[in-house]
């Protein structure tokens, strides 16, 4: 069963200005009283304007699940979950979803390559990979300047150690903050064609809360790979990217351009 409590906070280190505070308690305060649309409105201008919270994505999630918007529910507890590996309710959430969409696809998995470092950073958030990897960093440099001072071929082992580590916790930092282009299916059905082009033949379709991987871009149209192998090309306007960077529900929106957006 899909949990859709809101989850509140009142923390500044997390949302930021006092008035962004406000704006996400009006959000919630539509949510309980079942005005969903505005509720994801207002969750929707916090991201515009770059506020990232695990919480804040979560609660628009299931603000989206309460409008039957099943695509953008599932986006945003993969972004929810993407900045808290640990969110279990977020966990569970995606996983109601994703069984209720039509083909119930899995999520695709990272190329062969990068499956080694996507293990070593998948249960930590970007900000944990990142330090962790700079505190490696940081302290195979305190050991060269140690071994300067006092050699010995414990240092020089313990060096050799920390450089390794130093490279595998840095290619995982930089895998983590650029994540495989993931994105999800938001119209009800999606051609998937050979060629990108409408007057191409169609392969198969995509349908509302399939997700698939971004592999190349041409103008509008996208050449996306799901989890099962297949590939085709589609309208890049029939999904919406995952992220980080964030997406809103209408894609070319900027702080600055958010007509639509409720202004109450």
């Amino acid at each position: 069963m899909l949990m859709t409590q809101l989850l509140w906070i009142c923390v500044f280190t997390g949302i930021g200005s006092q008035a962004y505070v406000e704006e996400f308690n009006r959000a919630n305060s539509f949510y309980m009283e079942g005005e969903y649309r505005r509720a994801a409105d207002v969750y929707e201008r916090l991201v515009v304007e770059g506020v990232e919270h695990p919480v804040v994505f979560y609660n628009l999630g299931n603000a989206y699940y309460k409008l039957r918007q099943l695509g953008y529910a599932i986006a945003n507890y993969h972004r929810a979950i993407y900045l808290k590996p640990n969110f279990t309710m977020a966990k569970e959430n995606l996983t109601t979803c994703i069984t209720e969409t039509r083909q119930k696809l899995a999520l695709p998995e990272p190329q062969s390559w990068g499956k080694v470092f996507y293990f070593l950073h998948s249960s930590f958030s970007p900000k944990t990979v990142y330090y962790l990897a700079l505190t490696i960093w940081l302290g195979l440099w305190a050991v060269l300047a140690y071994h300067s001072i006092r050699p010995s071929r414990m240092s020089i082992v313990l060096a050799l150690f920390l450089a390794i580590l130093s490279i595998t916790s840095g290619i995982s930092a930089w895998q983590k903050a650029h994540p495989p282009r993931l994105a999800v299916t938001c119209e009800p059905e999606v051609p998937v064609r050979y060629g990108p082009g409408d007057a191409e033949t169609l392969r198969f379709n995509l349908y509302e809360g399939d997700r698939a991987i971004i592999e190349e871009q041409k103008d509008d149209w996208v050449r996306v790979a799901t989890a099962n192998g297949d590939r085709g090309w589609a309208r890049r306007k029939d999904f919406l990217l995952v992220g980080p960077p964030y997406e809103t529900r209408t894609k070319q929106e900027t702080p600055h351009n958010k007509e639509g957006i409720d202004k109450q």
